[in-house]
């Protein structure tokens, strides 16, 4: 007997453990299950080993460097242990110059990266066994456009060429236009003026250079037997501020004036984000982006010429929401349904998103029965920056129970057959769904007994329809003892029940059962629950459905949810516009939740509403890192235990 008890013993601890898995980091934890009977004591140990949990990239958080212009130094991305991922090594960053991630690289030039991560051992974690990453793990350095340098200067210069100092880096230009690395300008006239230009020459992590100044330089002349009068002009100074405008502005000039005598002209010298009037210095905006205007002064008998470079920036404008998408809150189908219709926008692209953080132009779909917060944004062009985001509350609404049918005898209930008469008993029956009588109650029709006895069709009684009329016939009639009886029509849903009597001749039954009383009324009330405004109550006929009145409360600070027969949100829930039917006075109760005001803010109250929920719905077993695991865990084996015998006792 033992011997049999202890293997019994051993059979249930093989069972609990195939059926838990353990937290990640327990070890050793040990429970004693001890049985006593009244000759004698058994007691088992139980050892519990729990394995460390390897990590995933889902154990991970991801953001890229937030400046990503080529500065000289390495970009540093930022992985980190997600919120809940306790117990986990140290993190090691890798970068990457594929998206395979198969050869390292170190991010500095301009280029894109795929980032990549390694755990070590934790308390909690074993190290990971390969590099770990997720979708979006990637960004890309961009290059940087160095300031312009300062004006040329001449190294040498002879009657047909003139040749500039060399500055590091640069390239140079005779006409601000045409760019060369070498500093020599030959094929020059003599005597002749000439304008030069240098700016930082393009590298693979850097732009060219605005150009600088220009500085102007004169060959040698030649030499002739002539008497040279010499006029001295003085330089003339052009004064005109930068520009700074929006994408769609009108209106915009470069404001320039000399203090010389000079006509002012202007001309677009780079870039395309605007274009200019030669005479006046209006500007057209063209797009986003910047330009560089060239205001000249020109050369009069009394000034030399001079020129000026305006930097003209051009800023995104504000995209804007022109129709925002509205809940069109469904009824639960077991299918994905469209939560919102879909809005529209100016200047971008109208994008949606469920936890306010990825962003797609798919209109979001729910399947389950439940509130969603849905998301959306314009995604600005190349003209427009993004809208900042905004939220919409839809609900999938729980698909209410099917009404059952009910069947009740509509006629002939009641009635008294005498003996001797040569006419049967007829009873009609009828069914009714949803409060509404339908005709196809013959269809549904199956058998009909007597006081629980089955009777034969065509021989003890007739079935026809309208909607099913039961007629017992009198041959029967005549085999069944005086007083009353139960007639039984069953039905493939349902079944009804109606009483008739059998009579001696010339004794009258009783008198038959007065018509069905008309069906009552039920109210449904609406309760504002800390909420302000008026609703009108329902009325429903009892047996009937009806939909319900679409909130009209409001609740500063706070967004409606949804109905529930109990104020703190623990009895029936029910969506806005749902179809309830009601089986008595109904009070529904509005719900409410704190209003959004960010993505992240919502995204955080969302987690921490479904964790709740499942916490309490369901019985789930230890999750990995949950100090309390060994020993909920070892509850559940002793207790599994003991039930087991308990049951072996039983059959003793």
């Amino acid at each position: 007997m033992r011997q049999k008890r202890f293997l019994s013993w051993i059979m249930v601890f093989t069972l609990l453990v195939g059926m838990f898995r353990f937290p990640a980091y327990a070890e050793g934890n040990t429970a004693t299950i001890r049985q006593d009977t009244p000759n004698q004591q058994e007691t088992m140990n139980i050892t519990l080993v729990i394995p460390k949990k390897t990590p995933a990239a889902t154990d991970l958080t991801y953001a890229a460097p937030s400046d990503l212009t080529y500065s000289g130094s390495d970009k540093a991305a930022t992985v980190a242990a997600a919120s809940g991922a306790t117990g986990m090594g140290d993190i090691t960053v890798k970068y990457y110059s594929d998206a395979a991630r198969t050869t390292e690289a170190t991010p500095k030039n301009v280029g894109t990266y795929y980032v990549g991560a390694t755990v070590a051992e934790g308390d909690q974690y074993a190290a990971s066994t390969a590099v770990l990453y997720g979708d979006g793990w990637t960004f890309e350095i961009t290059k940087s456009t160095p300031s312009a340098p300062a004006a040329p200067t001449m190294a040498s210069v002879t009657k047909n060429s003139i040749t500039l100092n060399a500055v590091d880096g640069c390239e140079y230009s005779k006409d601000g236009a045409k760019w060369q690395d070498g500093t020599e300008f030959a094929g020059l006239m003599p005597g002749t003026e000439y304008t030069f230009y240098q700016r930082v020459k393009a590298t693979a992590n850097t732009n060219a250079s605005p150009a600088s100044q220009g500085a102007t330089f004169s060959t040698e002349a030649d030499t002739y037997a002539m008497t040279v009068t010499l006029v001295i002009k003085p330089e003339q100074t052009i004064t005109a501020p930068d520009v700074a405008a929006t994408y769609g502005d009108t209106g915009k000039s470069v404001s320039a004036r000399t203090d010389g005598d000079g006509a002012l002209g202007y001309a677009v010298k780079s870039g395309d984000a605007v274009t200019v009037n030669a005479t006046t210095g209006a500007l057209t905006i063209v797009k986003a982006g910047t330009a560089t205007i060239t205001v000249t002064a020109a050369e009069t008998d009394t000034c030399k010429q001079a020129t000026k470079d305006v930097t003209v920036t051009v800023a995104k404008a504000a995209s804007s929401v022109t129709k925002a998408p509205e809940a069109t809150n469904p009824a639960y189908t077991g299918k994905a349904q469209a939560l919102v219709t879909a809005g529209t926008a100016e200047g971008g692209e109208m994008q949606y998103s469920l936890d306010g953080s990825n962003f797609s132009k798919e209109i979001p779909t729910g399947t389950d029965a439940k509130a969603y917060t849905v998301w959306y944004k314009v995604v600005g062009d190349a003209n427009h920056l993004d809208s900042d985001p905004a939220c919409v509350e839809a609900t999938v609404a729980a698909k209410p129970d099917p009404a059952k049918p009910s069947y009740a005898a509509t006629s002939g209930a009641g009635s008294t057959w005498t003996r001797g008469s040569k006419d049967g008993l007829a009873i009609t029956f009828k069914r009714t769904v949803e409060g509404e009588d339908k005709d196809a109650t013959f269809a549904h029709f199956v058998s009909a007994s007597v006081d629980g006895r089955e009777l034969a069709k065509d021989k003890d009684y007739a079935a026809a329809e309208g909607s099913v009329v039961v007629t017992l016939a009198p041959a029967y009639l005549e085999t069944l003892s005086t007083g009353k009886h139960e007639l039984t029509a069953t039905f493939d849903d349902g079944s009804s029940t109606a009483e008739f009597t059998v009579a001696d001749e010339g004794k009258p039954g009783p008198a038959p059962q007065p018509e069905p009383t008309p069906a009552m009324t039920y109210a449904v009330t609406f309760d504002a629950n800390g909420g302000t405004g008026t609703m009108d109550k329902l009325a429903v006929e009892a047996g009937k459905s009806v939909a319900l009145t679409a909130n009209a409360f409001k609740r500063d600070g706070y967004a409606f949810s949804g109905w529930n027969t109990a104020k703190d949100g623990s009895g029936t829930a029910y969506a806005d516009k749902a179809t309830v039917t009601p089986t008595a006075d109904l009070t529904l109760y509005a719900q409410w939740r704190k209003a959004a005001s960010s993505p992240q803010q919502q995204t955080g109250r969302t987690s921490q509403a479904t964790t709740s929920k499942t916490s309490t719905a369901k019985s789930s077993l230890p999750k990995t890192g949950d100090p309390a695991a060994p020993v909920a865990a070892l509850a559940t084996a002793v207790a599994g235990a003991g039930a087991v015998l308990a049951g072996r006792r039983r059959r003793r």
